[in-house]
């Protein structure tokens, strides 16, 4: 009799029991990051004044206008609020290299696109060429100074 139970249980236990199937899939882990995004050296001031100058005035700054600004920024305790003085002298410059305002409506992307490679030196995402063109589009009076400012007073410029 324990014999005839034992070959029910197990008889059972085949019947029933069912093997389950496990699908694996054997995928390497890609790690996404933008061009430029990881920039994790701060630029000193006087590289930060050398590639503003470079970028705005798309020439090497003159020997004399970085001794004056740097004599400027040793003299002043908080080197941020310098800097961002700086770059509005700059902006306001009439000698820098700065698109007209009909460039905001007449070719937004392009502007866009050029402003990133410009100062960030990468391409603009999807998503940031979305939101600086919705800017441009809901506030009509923005100009080309205060988008430029926006980009050079940014964390990311501050970084190489």
């Amino acid at each position: 009799m324990r014999y005839f139970i034992a070959y029910i249980l197990t008889l059972t236990l085949l019947v029933c029991c069912k093997r389950q199937q496990i699908n694996e899939f054997d995928i390497n882990p890609v790690v996404i990051n933008q061009d430029g995004a990881n920039k994790e050296n701060l630029k000193s001031p006087d590289q930060f004044i050398t590639l503003l100058y470079a970028d705005l005035y798309s020439t090497t700054i003159p020997y004399a206008e970085l001794k004056k600004l740097q004599r400027l920024l040793e003299s002043f305790g908080n080197k941020n609020v310098i800097i961002e003085r700086i770059a509005q002298n700059m902006l306001n410059d009439p000698l820098a290299q700065i698109p007209a305002d009909t460039i905001l409506t007449a070719a937004a992307d392009v502007f866009i696109s050029e402003s990133y490679k410009l100062f960030f030196t990468r391409n603009a995402s999807e998503a940031e060429v979305w939101y600086i063109r919705e800017l441009i589009k809901n506030n009509p009076e923005l100009t080309v100074k205060e988008i430029y400012y926006a980009f050079i007073t940014s964390e990311e410029y501050k970084y190489y």
